[in-house]
């Protein structure tokens, strides 16, 4: 079964989850003279990293990149085989207060990001969307390779929405609504509102769109953006987003419908409600044979939080002769963008006058920036603090990802090499592309270097 990327991306632009690397697909060499279209994939990127830092699943997406270096580096160090070891389940040295052990973590991924447009059914749903309605939302359960039910999921659903063509009712398509789907329509919303675009840009039904079918269906009337972005963002505290989204817009339904449509041009009042709704409901989850019950969305996301940081200081501390300011850089940003406990900190984006950018600049400037690129370039990161001390480790975060791939055989080479091409900093050469473990071998050693020195080759 293949694996759901956490690289969200489109011929625009992509955002790497968990590794902080937003770029704009521009051959300029910085952002200072974009052009509308690259503006608003800036936005639309740039929601994204919000969403990687700020929601419950985000935050939990973040964790994982922690816990599968740990895996993958142990593997290395320890010269086994990562597939046989992972299949076996060898002992590993392991956080024992983990809410799942590291061989169910792929799988807890690829269930809960749901659909991503890569399939040949979506894209026929794609490429044909005029032709093709919601007919109905099935409610199924999570099931492992062997056809058991999924342990860290037996409470919880799978929503698929089938789609069927209008003239052949024979034809349909099945979507899985998911954490995918819910970032990328909260992103064409935003990016919409504040680029003050007009439609949807011609984006595709999966996975840009489909949140927005699955509430018109469930609402029966053509529910406004305020409402999708605010129940996307509240769906996405969680660790089953997809779920979520349902059960919250099956709720207002329910009891709510005509108070809720009727304040979807009042964002504050609107914002208000829909938090109440959602907050009234508890969640439950398991660590070890203990049960944490009765957490609000803002306990279970605290709770998410301390467990970030709690995986990058177990399996970052001492790893690399540095002391290695991963941890301290991860804690830093969590605080950064989480110091105020807002869960809709997004969606007040949508608080204002269409095309008006400065709120999400005083995002930007307040908050900070990710690592920016394009597609020949560094471009740059911003914290709010002047000399800050995590400058350098910001980018060894995102060069860790492309020594995983290395190690994991689906990455040949560098991805950072037009980057650090601009510093001319002296470490580029052939080795970048063409066999980048020997970078461990040269004099002077780069970000990937000291990852293949220490870890391994």
């Amino acid at each position: 079964m293949s694996r759901k990327p956490t690289k969200l991306r489109n011929e625009l632009g992509s955002y790497l989850l968990g590794y902080f690397r937003l770029k704009v697909n521009t051959d300029k060499a910085d952002y200072s003279n974009l052009t509308q279209d690259e503006e608003c994939t800036l936005i639309h990127e740039y929601v994204h990293f919000l969403q990687n830092i700020t929601t419950t699943y985000g935050l939990f997406l973040l964790g994982c990149v922690a816990r599968t270096n740990h895996v993958l580096t142990w593997v290395k160090q320890n010269s086994q085989d990562y597939a046989v070891v992972n299949e076996k389940n060898s002992v590993l040295r392991k956080n024992t207060d983990f809410l799942e052990q590291e061989n169910q973590l792929s799988d807890l991924l690829y269930h809960t990001l749901g659909s991503d447009g890569s399939s040949s059914n979506e894209s026929e749903l794609n490429e044909n969307t005029l032709f093709y309605k919601v007919e109905e939302i099935e409610c199924g359960r999570f099931y492992n390779y062997e056809d058991e039910i999924f342990s860290p999921l037996v409470d919880n659903q799978k929503i698929i929405v089938i789609y069927s063509h209008n003239f052949n009712k024979d034809l349909k398509i099945k979507v899985e609504l998911g954490a995918i789907c819910l970032m990328e329509t909260m992103a064409v919303i935003i990016e919409k509102h504040i680029g003050n675009r007009s439609g949807s840009n011609n984006n595709p039904k999966s996975p840009y769109l489909i949140a927005k079918d699955v509430a018109n269906f469930l609402l029966k009337t053509d529910v406004s953006d305020n409402i999708i972005c605010i129940v996307c963002e509240l769906a996405l505290q969680s660790r089953t987003p997809g779920e979520e989204f349902y059960n919250i817009l099956t709720i207002i339904e329910s009891y709510f419908k005509d108070e809720i449509i009727s304040l979807s041009n009042d964002y504050c009042n609107l914002k208000d409600k829909l938090f109440k709704i959602a907050n009234k409901y508890s969640y439950s989850i398991t660590v070890g044979n203990d049960y944490l019950s009765d957490l609000n969305k803002l306990e279970l996301k605290n709770y998410i939080i301390s467990k970030v940081k709690e995986d990058f200081e177990f399996f970052f501390n001492g790893d690399l002769g540095l002391g290695f300011k991963l941890t301290e850089l991860v804690e830093y940003i969590i605080n950064n963008f989480n110091k105020d406990d807002n869960l809709l900190f997004i969606s007040d984006l949508l608080n204002g006058n269409a095309g008006d950018k400065r709120k999400i600049i005083e995002v930007m400037k307040e908050r900070g920036m990710p690592l920016l690129f394009t597609n020949t370039a560094f471009v740059g990161h911003f914290f709010p603090e002047e000399n800050n001390e995590f400058d350098s480790q910001f980018f060894y975060l995102s060069v860790l990802n492309d020594y995983l791939n290395i190690i994991k055989g689906i990455g040949t080479s560098c991805e950072h090499y037009f980057a650090c091409k601009s510093f001319n900093n002296g470490c580029v050469n052939d080795s970048c592309i063409n066999n980048p473990r020997d970078k461990a071998n040269e004099k002077k050693l780069c970000p990937l270097g000291v990852y293949f020195k220490v870890f391994g080759t």
